[in-house]
């Protein structure tokens, strides 16, 4: 999902089917995707360290 510095990043292909392909059905995919699994992530997160997380 993130890479590394040999990898593209999700975040840039959702840039890219914006700005340059203009492929907006692709760039919503993908924003749905992150989105999802930064928030599975958060909550694991939160479930495992047992700590109060704060989304604000």
């Amino acid at each position: 999902m993130l890479g590394d510095s040999a990898d593209q990043m999700v975040s840039h292909y959702v840039a890219y089917c914006t700005n340059v392909s203009i492929k907006w059905g692709m760039a919503c995919a993908l924003g749905a995707r992150l989105l999802t699994a930064t928030t599975v992530l958060y909550f694991t997160y939160g479930r495992f360290t047992h700590t109060q997380l704060s989304l604000g």
